[in-house]
Formats: C-alpha cells, structure tokens, sequence
C-alpha cells in the first residue's frame, strides 16, 4: 500500500515532488519553521524575525549608538580603515592604488600589471586551478547544449522526479556523459565523492 496523495495536515492534494511524504510543501515549510523556532527559543536565542540584536558592540562591548548595527561607531570606524589599508580604495571612490602601491592596470578592477601577472602566474602553475577551469567551460558547454536543445533534461536518475534537474558529470573530459540528478541527490553524491 502506498502512501496518501493527500496532505496528513490541510487534507489537500500533495503536488508534485512530495509523493514519498505525508505532507505537502507548503505544511511541510511550516513544520519546519516551528522546529526551527523552537530550538532557537531552547538554545536561549532570538526568534528569528524579531529584529533584536545585542545592544552592545560585538567588537569592544560597549553600548552601540544605533542599535540596528552590529558595532559602535568607533569600532565602524577602525573596520572602515582596516578594509581601505587592505584594499586600497574607500566604499565610495577607488584611490587608483594597488596593495603594493603602484597604480592599477587599465584592465584591472583592483591589481596593478606586476601583481595582475603573478597572479596569473601563479594560477597557470597550480593543478587545482586548471581543474576548476576545465569544470567551468564543461559546465558553460552543457548550459548552451540545453538551450540549443542538443541535451534534454531527464527525470532524476535516484528519485524520478522531474523537478530541480541537474546534469552531474562524473568525468569532465566527456561534456556530453551526462547524469541527471535532482537538486538533493546531486549534492548528497557530491558529499560522499569529496
């Protein structure tokens, strides 16, 4: 005997995609909303929602002057600083400078010509990056194969279901050797391949 179609909750047909459960989406979010909540409240939190941070600093400690914020002014302050030492540039303008010093390229957002050539240097050097490379184009060629209708989407290979389809490939040297595999089953093989 198979399950109910409908929802053990509202009494309402289950739509697709929760077949193999007892609730629909929509009880099912809201079960899992009050679970959520209800371990926040037994962990001494805030519920979520409520807009309620710490009225002190998270940084110094001392009572902040906007309690919407997560730091007092001061500590604001010394973060804005630090990130325009780090970055060489302000929030509002680019200074123009490089973290060595020198000025930008022409053809960088934040590098000068020496640092944008290590960088690239260093990238062409590493393995782990031409294998993120190769990941990239095989993935952008199988995004256009579908649009051009040259790869069709199939039903979830585990599951069968035919929403949140994604291609897995196992090997990155075949663009073509696709495996179709919902949302949480291509994350959950994903999980046990790393």
């Amino acid at each position: 005997m198979g399950r109910s179609i409908f929802c053990s909750i509202c009494k309402q047909e289950k739509g697709p995609g929760c077949e193999n459960g007892s609730r629909c989406r929509k009880c099912s979010s809201e079960v899992r909303k009050r679970q959520r909540a209800e371990r926040r409240l037994a962990r001494g939190w805030a519920p979520i929602g409520s807009g309620r941070r710490s009225p002190n600093c998270y940084d110094c400690g001392k009572l902040k002057e906007n309690p919407k914020v997560g730091y007092c002014h001061e500590c604001k302050r010394k973060h804005d600083n630090r990130w325009r030492l780090e970055t060489g540039r302000t929030q509002r303008h680019r200074t123009g400078k490089c973290r060595c010093g020198n000025e930008f390229a022409s053809f960088s957002v934040y590098q000068c010509i020496d640092c944008y050539r290590k960088k690239r240097i260093d990238n062409r050097n590493d393995p782990a990056y031409e294998d993120k490379v190769l990941k990239e184009k095989v993935r952008s060629l199988t995004r256009s194969y579908i649009k051009l209708g040259k790869l069709v989407k199939e039903n979830c290979k585990i599951c069968g279901t035919g929403e949140n389809v994604e291609a897995h490939h196992e090997d990155y040297t075949k663009p073509l050797d696709v495996k179709w595999l919902c949302r949480t089953h291509h994350r959950e093989l994903h999980e046990i391949n790393k």
